[in-house]
């Protein structure tokens, strides 16, 4: 990574990324800002430019595969502990329009 991280965030940025609820759970009750944190690692590759990205945006759009090919599944249980720690979900999505429009829309 080459921002500079604290141990804690590079932990957070692993957890995120295993979609690992237990350690993303401990993490936010150490620190509670986590659950709007930006990094590199969350950015959208589909773009060319820097195009910081919150962890909740992430979390919900991110277009990683599993193994076999298939995109996986939203992990629903990591958006909502995320929400309910304070993550802002009203940021703009890849739509344009905030995350929870999106999904309101179907």
């Amino acid at each position: 990574m080459s921002e500079s991280v604290s141990k804690q965030q590079c932990h957070w940025i692993g957890a995120v990324y295993a979609e690992d609820v237990g350690s993303v759970r401990t993490l936010l009750a150490e620190e509670p800002a986590l659950a709007n944190f930006t990094h590199p690692a969350f950015d959208d590759r589909r773009r060319k430019v820097r195009f910081p990205v919150t962890t909740l945006y992430f979390v919900v759009n991110d277009i990683r595969e599993d193994r076999t090919g298939h995109r996986r599944a939203i992990p629903f249980d990591l958006v909502e502990l995320l929400v309910e720690v304070g993550a802002d979900p009203n940021l703009p999505s890849a739509h344009g329009l905030p995350l929870t429009t999106v999904a309101d829309s179907g």
